[in-house]
This record gives C-alpha cells, structure tokens and sequence, in this order.
C-alpha cells in the first residue's frame, strides 16, 4: 500500500504530540535481558508470552501482586509482577502499563527478562523462579551529597537500626513491605522503605534485605540518601518522606520529626487514552518487513498500553506552573545491562 510521504510525516507528528501525554513515566533501575535463550517470532513461545504479559497487566493492579504460568513444556512461560507497598492502585496500573510494553521492546526476543523500577518489577522466563533468590543481580544507587563527617557515626548507627526493624517487620508480613522513619538529628529523621517480592519466604526475604543492607558500604557509603535493589528485594532511604500514598505514611520519629505536608488532592475526572496513532506508524513506516511488528505484538499493545489523562476544568484564567527537578546522583553499575550479571560484589 503506497502512503503519502507527507502523511507519514503527519502521522509521525501527531504520535509525538499524543505521546507527550504518556504522564507519569516511572524511572527504571534495573534491566536484565538473558541472553540464554532465545525465542523465534511466531513461535509457541511467543504465544504464550503474548497470553502471559496482559494477564499480568490485568491481574497485577488489584492486589499489587501476581504470578502465574502458560502453557506447557517446552514452551512455558513463568511471570511475576509486583507494586511497591505505598504505591496507589493507579499508580500500580500505570507502572506495570510501561513495564509490559517495555519488556518487550527492550528485551526482544528474549526467554527470560526482568524490569524493575521504582513502583513496580516484571519477570518473565521459560525456567521457573518463584520463590527462588536471584543473588548475581544486583545494583546501587546513591545521592551525591554526603553526611558531615561530625554526624556520620550517629548517621551509620541510626540507619542500621532503622533498616534492622524495616527488614524484620516486612519478612514477617504477607506484604513483605514495609516503611518508616528514625530520628537522626533534632531537625532530621532517616525515612527508610524495604519490600521483597511476595514469592519469597520470611527468611529468604530477611536474607535478601540483610544482603542489600551490606552492599550499601561498596555503592554509597556515607550518603545522604541511597537505595540498593536485585530482582527479589529493595531497600530505599532519605531524609525526606519520599512515600508514595498518605495512607501509608510512617509512624513518628523518636523527636524532632518534621510534620509531612499533606497531600495533594486529586480533583476532576479522567479519561482513558490509547496511544493507536503510535502502533499504527510503527506498521507503516518500517521499510523492513522483519523490523514491523507482528499483529500479535500489535494486538497486544492495543490491548495493555492506555494511560490516564485528566479531564481539563473550564478555564478562568490562564497560568502556568512548571516544577523542575535537580540534583546530582552518583550511579553504581550499568541499568541497561543486555545480559545477566552482577553490578555490585555480592558480599552476603
């Protein structure tokens, strides 16, 4: 079928302009493509991932968690995703709304892949890993300020004590998440988060935590803020409260805890969108057939990539506010690993 190059270009401009929209893009940490094994397009295996990615989507959201299984030896396809404990059901829809139509992208053709990032993980792989530790993966990330060296000590010991009751308190829920904070100067507190993968059991998620706790000297020693994850667990702290969802906000300090701003209500309706314009360029506009996406692939996109728009109140007048980020980070390891490997010596 011949298509204007102009209409092309317009296709191409429009999907920007909708992409734009895509609000709410989750940071990723974490990326493990095997390059063990590989799937052919068209393939049993690629049915069944096709079957396995939305059944996540769909099933992930309503309790944060969900694993399961498709198909039988020697095509089967084992998947796990999971939210972090404060994050909202939206915010969880949202997240694993990426993960599934990253993993794809980003691990093609591959049987086995893990994304994790700051709200959610996805796993898939043609071996069964539930309730097994991955201990070959792991990475750190830390803030590039650091404690005074007159505060350090009290810093170190105060953290350690916060993660020791973090830790012990989420392997011994079904959650394996937990949260809270720890008075660390009269003005500051350390917030502290620890979650595991709900696959595990108590002790393999205490082993797991206890391990990321001891990699924090080797990625971000001293640092004011730091977080330190695998594909099984993930320890977070700060001195501010980076809590996702008010419902989950920690119990006080010792002293001198500052009283958390209140939460920023949500007003309005919202309205779904699905990003078609984009899935239909990518058919068209490839000139290489094998580079064009299959109508399974294309069939699932349409199916799991929707997002949330809010629904525009009347204006009054026009303003505009713009919020900007900063701020160093200092990085250990690579996030965009293209095979399985260890980013940090293992010293558990």
């Amino acid at each position: 079928m011949y298509v204007p190059r102009s209409s092309i270009m317009h296709l191409i401009i429009i999907c920007s302009c909708l992409l734009l929209f895509h609000n709410h893009v989750q940071a990723q940490l974490l990326q493990i493509c095997s390059n063990t094994a590989n799937y052919t397009s068209n393939s049993q295996f690629q049915t069944n991932l096709n079957l396995l990615l939305p059944s996540l989507l769909s099933n992930g959201p309503r309790d944060g968690f969900f694993n399961t299984t498709v198909g039988t030896s020697p095509d089967t396809v084992y998947g796990l995703v999971q939210c972090r404990g404060d994050a909202s059901t939206e915010d969880c829809r949202r997240c694993l709304n990426n993960s599934v139509v990253d993993v794809i992208r980003k691990c093609p053709n591959r049987k086995e892949a893990t994304l994790r990032y700051d709200l959610c993980i996805i796993r898939y792989s043609n071996t069964r890993f539930f309730s097994h530790v991955d201990s070959n993966n792991s990475r750190g990330i830390a803030n590039a300020a650091d404690v005074s060296e007159a505060d350090v000590n009290r810093f170190n010991r105060q953290l350690g004590n916060l993660f020791n009751n973090l830790s012990t308190a989420a392997a011994s829920v079904t959650t394996k998440f937990d949260l809270g904070s720890i008075n660390y100067t009269n003005l500051n507190d350390i917030y502290g988060l620890v979650t595991c993968t709900r696959d595990l059991s108590a002790t393999q998620c205490s082993s797991c935590l206890q391990r990321m706790v001891n990699l924090l000297p080797s990625c971000c020693e001293n640092s004011i803020g730091a977080q330190v994850f695998s594909p099984n667990c993930h320890i977070i702290y700060e001195l501010f409260s980076f809590f996702q969802n008010s419902s989950q906000s920690p119990p006080p300090a010792l002293q001198g805890s500052p009283s958390p701003p209140p939460p920023v209500q949500g007003t309005g309706n919202a309205c779904k969108f699905v990003n078609i314009v984009a899935i239909v360029v990518l058919a068209i506009v490839a000139e290489d057939v094998a580079r064009r996406p299959t109508m399974a692939s294309v069939v699932l996109m349409l199916n799991i990539y929707s997002v949330t728009i809010p629904l525009p109140t009347a204006p009054v007048s026009v303003s505009s506010n713009r919020t900007e980020l900063g701020g160093k980070i200092k990085e250990n390891g690579a996030s965009t690993n293209n095979s399985s490997q260890s980013v940090l010596p293992d010293h558990g």
